[in-house]
């Protein structure tokens, strides 16, 4: 990683014992604890390092920071980043927990903003009852769908709030 992106992604998303606190999935693969072939790591850290430019720039262009405590549309909804009351978040063993796989929380002048997501299961799109239901709760409320960051088969959900952040696309990795 260059200084330049490690800056950069310092500013989103924190610093923990000294390097970069990437979201889950994000981290570089270590080349002795990750017990991966030379082959699989070379691939691996191939794609943790496109995902990391990619996150990285998406939250750039829309001005972004990363929130620890973002779990579901309750938190989205909220004036300040904090947890959901126990027994009340939609994703933390709640209704919502599939589609909000691979969870990111965003914040856009320190107020949550924009959620993201990377669910394995397929179909959830515009269509989806689960994600309508959820745009039905607050007409504030959007939803696009892309390829994202993450991977691994994953498709990206990005909610977000439109009197905080106008539009928003989900990030692509790049070819």
């Amino acid at each position: 990683m260059t200084n330049d992106l490690r800056s950069r992604a310092a500013a989103i998303f924190g610093m923990r014992e000294g390097a970069v606190a990437w979201p889950y999935g994000l981290e570089t693969p270590h080349p002795r604890r990750s017990g991966l072939s030379r082959e699989r790591l070379a691939k691996a850290t191939a794609h943790a390092e496109a995902a990391q430019h990619a996150i990285v720039e998406w939250a750039e262009r829309y001005r972004l920071r990363y929130s620890r405590t973002g779990c579901c549309q309750l938190w989205l909804l909220r004036k300040v980043s904090r947890k959901c009351p126990m027994g009340t978040c939609r994703n933390n063993g709640g209704l919502d927990y599939v589609w909000l796989d691979h969870v990111n929380g965003w914040l856009k002048d320190s107020r949550p903003a924009v959620l993201t997501s990377a669910p394995y299961s397929p179909g959830y799109d515009a269509e989806n009852p689960e994600i309508r239901d959820c745009l039905a709760t607050d007409k504030r409320l959007r939803a696009t769908f892309g390829p994202g960051w993450y991977g691994h088969g994953t498709r990206q959900i990005v909610l977000w709030r439109t009197d905080r952040i106008d539009h928003i696309e989900p990030a692509e990795l790049p070819n």
